[in-house]
């Protein structure tokens, strides 16, 4: 569990036949930038079309989740990539917030009954029939 931590710790320039000892003995995340960038899975996958046509083909699915993902934790995925855990942005927006010394809350008085949403409505959209089809 992260110990007060907001950031995944990077490391970059790091070679994968000698990983150090801090970094496998790590009890938090820790991005290891560019580890495999020279498999050739990686490589074909930087230069290939088809990677690209993949990114087309499930662009929405990908800015569906990117809305949601910013409508939940408040981060926005659009500019940067934030590496604050999810969970630590939930906690952030589940605090209560504080209201500056003396500030007083207004309640709105609840309404009385259901409003009227018919009344301006033409009288077709009502579901009644309309004067000229009588």
């Amino acid at each position: 569990m992260l110990r007060n931590a907001d950031k995944i710790r990077e490391v970059s320039g790091v070679d994968a036949r000698a990983l150090p000892d801090e970094l496998l003995t790590a009890t938090e995340p820790v991005v290891l930038r560019g580890l495999v960038a020279h498999w050739p899975m990686v490589r074909a996958a930087l230069e290939s079309e088809q990677a690209a046509n993949w990114v087309r083909y499930w662009r929405p699915e990908i800015q569906g989740y990117i809305h949601a993902y910013r409508a939940v934790t408040g981060a926005d995925l659009t500019d940067r990539v934030d590496t604050t855990m999810p969970a630590v942005l939930l906690k952030r927006r589940a605090a209560p917030q504080a209201l500056p010394e003396g500030a007083r809350v207004a309640l709105p008085e609840p309404r009385r009954g259901l409003p009227d949403y018919a009344r301006g409505l033409p009288e077709a959209r009502r579901g009644l029939p309309s004067k000229t089809t009588r």
